[in-house]
C-alpha cells in the first residue's frame, strides 16, 4: 500500500468532501481517502501495483458536476 498527497483546488465544503470519498472509495486500488481541513490536500492510500497517483488526480478532475483542479 502506498499513500500520496494531492494538492486539489475547488473543494470548498463537506459535500464536495463527500463526493471525492464515494467516487475514489468506489476503487478497489483505493483503501482510504483523507481530506484536509483547509480543503487543499487529498490524501489517498492506494495499491501502487495497481493504480498510478496521477490517474487518481485525473479522476478527480473528472468527477461529474464540480470543478476540481488537480494542481501537482
Amino acid at each position: 500500500m502506498k499513500e500520496s498527497t494531492l494538492q486539489v483546488e475547488g473543494i470548498m465544503c463537506p459535500n464536495c468532501v463527500k463526493k471525492i470519498k464515494t467516487v475514489l472509495l468506489a476503487r478497489d486500488e483505493i483503501s482510504n481517502v483523507e481530506i484536509s481541513e483547509d480543503y487543499q490536500t487529498v490524501r489517498v492510500f492506494y495499491d501502487e501495483k495497481a493504480l498510478d497517483p496521477l490517474r487518481v488526480g485525473m479522476m478527480i478532475e473528472q468527477i461529474e458536476d464540480k470543478s476540481f483542479k488537480h494542481l501537482n
